[in-house]
């Protein structure tokens, strides 16, 4: 699955949650997955690297 981070269905065209969490995400080493079911919703799933 192809993320677009700046992907928004809001009217006002701003949706800054997405872009943020990326954003932490990939400067902390981690990634996210999002699994979205037409009728059932989204599961995102946030992966971050252990800590020594």
């Amino acid at each position: 699955m192809i993320m677009m981070p700046f992907f928004t269905t809001r009217s006002n065209g701003t949706c800054p949650g997405i872009p943020i969490v990326r954003a932490i995400m990939k400067q902390n080493m981690g990634f996210v997955i999002l699994d979205t079911q037409f009728g059932e919703g989204t599961t995102v799933r946030l992966y971050l690297p252990c800590s020594a």
